[in-house]
């Protein structure tokens, strides 16, 4: 239980991060884009913050294996939140940005304990660390 709410309030704090990556580059171009650049970038942070915090995964070792399928991880959410902007997009002609991230929220919202599931069981499980 402990690791899950670690992992809750890394997601809160990712997400937050998320949202304002996105809108910043929602300024400049297009939504998928912004979409795309701000999980790139905001995966970075979630990585860290979840194999130190949540998972306390220590040393080097496996460092890049681990961050690939974490990053795997996260194409499946970039995915969804894609997913739910062109859903967005279908049913509103000119979605303003609270729409845009309410949309992106509640797709990532909704993979929150898939993916906690999958990062314990699989990106950062000890049974594989060696």
């Amino acid at each position: 239980m402990r690791q899950f709410l670690i992992f809750i309030t890394i997601g809160v704090i990712n997400t937050a991060l998320y949202l304002v990556l996105f809108n910043v580059f929602r300024l400049s171009m297009g939504p998928f884009a912004a979409n795309g650049a701000a999980v790139a970038l905001s995966i970075s942070f979630s990585y860290w913050a979840n194999s130190r915090f949540t998972f306390r995964v220590s040393g080097t070792g496996r460092r890049v294996r681990r961050f690939a399928e974490f990053a795997a991880v996260f194409v499946v959410t970039l995915l969804v939140s894609n997913a739910a902007l062109w859903a967005l997009f279908q049913i509103v002609d000119d979605p303003s940005a609270v729409q845009e991230s309410t949309a992106l929220v509640v797709a990532g919202g909704g993979l929150v304990v898939v993916r906690f599931v999958i990062m314990r069981g699989w990106v950062f499980d000890p049974a594989r660390a060696g």
